[in-house]
């Protein structure tokens, strides 16, 4: 977490057939199968109703989910997205 306090982490995640019906809210894989893996930006983290998210940017263009982003379940492993993050520092 600290690292997306100084700026963006790259990551990866595992894409289910379930993503493509996301336009808003924190995501959690419900259903469908894997369909492979997307890399992402995240940008930001945060918490809704108690329920801890990442902010993260793809690569789909604005009209994707919330112009452009996904809030996906933090902290409990959701489609990978903890496992891969890469930090660049200049």
């Amino acid at each position: 977490m600290k690292a997306v306090v100084k700026g963006p982490l790259s990551a990866s995640f595992t894409q289910y057939e379930d993503l493509i019906y996301y336009s808003s809210g924190i995501y959690t894989h419900q259903y469908g199968e894997w369909v492979g893996s997307m890399g992402a930006e995240i940008v930001g983290y945060g918490v809704e109703n108690g329920v801890k998210f990442w902010k993260v940017k793809l690569s789909l263009g604005e009209q994707f989910g919330e112009r452009g982003f996904l809030r996906i379940a933090k902290g409990t492993g959701e489609c990978g997205i903890e496992s891969n993050g890469i930090l660049g520092v200049v």
